[in-house]
């Protein structure tokens, strides 16, 4: 319920895609799927090195990663007085407009083409996030993007 409460559309099966990839490797372990959520919000469940194996680790156990979630449902719950607002992923703003935009119009391949845009470092974020406006305006002005 949490995890689902926490992640819909394109992030959720992003999710579940890197969480696979880390089941399937072995090497890292948390007490709970609440910690490999919230490893994936703040973090992106990215373990690249030690993956690809650049990095020599027997194994990896996460700690908790929960502390934002907790207190997103204690506020829901009204345990906490004051509003906190749910944990999400560090998005650039245009990044997540276009995958908000391909989960409502669900045009052909929208969940393959999201979940490409969400598995890149916050390098390539920012850079998607950069190029995005300029395409926008380039196809408003021409009346057509040419897709480049």
């Amino acid at each position: 319920m949490a995890v689902t409460d926490l992640l819909q559309g394109a992030q959720l099966v992003h999710y579940l895609l890197r969480r696979r990839r880390l089941e399937l490797d072995g090497r890292i372990s948390a007490h709970d799927e609440l910690d490999w959520v919230g490893n994936y919000i703040l973090q992106g469940l990215y373990f690249d090195d030690i993956a690809s194996g650049n990095e020599q680790y027997d194994s990896i156990f996460l700690s908790s990663f929960t502390d934002e979630i907790d207190a997103w449902y204690n506020s829901e719950l009204g345990i906490l007085s004051k509003s906190v607002q749910k944990p999400s992923q560090a998005i650039p703003v245009a990044l997540e407009r276009l995958i908000g935009k391909l989960s409502r119009q669900r045009p052909k391949h929208w969940i393959v083409a999201s979940v490409g845009l969400l598995d890149g470092s916050g390098e390539f974020r920012n850079k998607w996030n950069y190029s995005i406006p300029k395409v926008e305006q380039r196809a408003i002005s021409r009346g057509a993007s040419n897709v480049s």
